[in-house]
């Protein structure tokens, strides 16, 4: 898909590269670390004085990232989607109507596959 756009406006196609993942799944490794970093204050009374720096943020994201690691998200129940979906349908043809678009893939009871790029 990258590489139609690209093609699109006329960029050359081989420097194409999947986007970055978004709001990817993760998993925490150790919980006492996590609670450590979100919770310096009892720590240390001066951490959010020192968040004000770059460098100090550069390391606690550093750590963040270091103590987590991807995970593949949980499907949704196949009985709350039909739920939502029940919900929703209306909203969702009025928005379809709103905008001139088709939006019947939203109201599917099987959720498309989607390709998820993973960040190297």
């Amino acid at each position: 898909m990258i590489k139609d756009y690209l093609e699109f406006l006329g960029v050359d196609t081989s420097f194409a590269s999947p986007p970055p993942t978004a709001n990817e799944n993760r998993r925490v490794k150790s919980a006492p670390l996590q609670r450590l970093i979100f919770m310096p204050k009892v720590v240390m009374p001066i951490a959010p004085l020192l968040r004000r720096f770059a460098v100090v943020r550069a390391v606690r994201t550093r750590l963040l990232n270091m103590n987590s690691e991807p995970r593949p998200r949980a499907p949704m129940d196949p009985s709350l989607r039909s739920q939502l979906l029940d919900e929703f349908a209306p909203e969702i043809e009025r928005l379809g109507r709103l905008i001139g678009r088709d939006l019947a893939a939203w109201l599917e009871r099987e959720p498309a596959r989607h390709v998820h790029h993973r960040r190297p």
